[in-house]
């Protein structure tokens, strides 16, 4: 009775490990759950943040209204005189213009007065802002593809896209539910370019100070604010040193053969 007594003991208290690890293991599982809701609530908290900011990029836009060329010795004035060919109002800014960009002679018309000294191409973009909040900062950019070869399959040389842009004080600002119109000069022959394949790319700062950029109406794109380096006299350091390596690098025999 004594040997069953006591087997009988041993058993309760195996009995007792067991409901010690269920009701600890039930603990852990309780917490994995918490924590994950957690994350998933944070995640949801984030995602509706970034909906939230986003909002209103999508709501930006630029898109081109027309283009055309002018050749060297064209008139000075044939952007405001054909903008019916780049779909803006007439008096509307161009963007881009230098000095040197004109000269004093005779146009195609036979008038004598400031003339282009070289090829150029003109864009016409309008900007859109259909939310109830002004943007900041605005510029765009305009990029078209060249065609590198001519008609007689020779390479041209050059870059493979004619771009142009505004400066961000340009613009300035636009309005909530507004538009505007901007005409960009760019620097090449109307007639070596791709038809029908301008890019534009608005960048502006949202009314949260976000900066955004989009490029026709793909999904906008969000720039962070570049951090500083944490340590920058070690930074600018390191920036030495490398310099200095390059230097001696291209003195050493045999580099400037290789380079």
């Amino acid at each position: 009775m004594g040997q069953g007594t006591a087997e009988t003991a041993v058993d309760l208290g195996g009995f007792d490990g067991v409901l010690a690890w269920i009701t600890a293991l039930a603990a852990v599982a309780a917490a994995l759950n918490t924590y994950r809701n957690l994350r998933i609530s944070q995640r949801s908290y984030q995602q509706s943040l970034d909906q939230g900011r986003v909002a209103q990029a999508r709501q930006v836009w630029a898109n081109p209204t027309g283009r055309f060329g002018v050749k060297a010795g064209g008139s000075a004035t044939a952007a405001h005189d054909r903008h019916d060919l780049l779909g803006v109002p007439y008096g509307t800014f161009v963007f881009g213009d230098r000095p040197d960009d004109y000269t004093r002679g005779v146009d195609q018309d036979g008038v004598v007065g400031s003339i282009h000294s070289a090829a150029t191409t003109y864009v016409g973009v309008k900007l859109h802002n259909a939310s109830d909040a002004p943007i900041g900062r605005l510029s765009v950019k305009v990029e078209i593809p060249r065609r590198m070869w001519d008609r007689s399959g020779v390479r041209r040389e050059g870059p493979r896209w004619l771009e142009g842009r505004t400066r961000p004080d340009d613009l300035k600002r636009l309005g909530p539910n507004s538009e505007r119109y901007a005409v960009l000069k760019l620097r090449g022959s109307n007639t070596e370019l791709e038809p029908g394949r301008t890019k534009v790319t608005v960048y502006f700062t949202d009314s949260a100070g976000l900066r955004w950029s989009r490029t026709g109406v793909l999904a906008p794109q969000h720039h962070p604010p570049r951090q500083p380096p944490r340590h920058p006299r070690l930074q600018a350091w390191k920036n030495r040193r490398v310099m200095q390596l390059r230097k001696v690098r291209a003195l050493l025999p045999g580099r400037r053969g290789a380079d």
